[in-house]
């Protein structure tokens, strides 16, 4: 039988993972959307999006990669 704890010891997998999809969604999210309104502002196409969707995804990705990190 598993032994069931009183204690928690902090979030469980599932709220970590939930949380590192939301904001990896988010920044890549927000980077795009920078890129549209930039794009409308200074009548530039379509290539203010691809820089801002390359922007957002290499910070999702770095924030994920630093918060994955062992934490002893």
């Amino acid at each position: 039988m598993p032994d069931l704890k009183t204690e928690s010891s902090g979030p469980s997998p599932l709220w970590s993972a939930l949380g590192a999809g939301t904001e990896l969604a988010a920044t890549v999210s927000v980077g795009i959307l920078a890129g549209f309104w930039l794009d409308k502002v200074l009548k530039t196409g379509p290539w203010l999006v691809v820089l801002g969707a390359m922007a957002g995804m290499t910070l999702a990705l770095y924030r994920l990669v630093r918060s994955s990190r062992f934490k002893p």
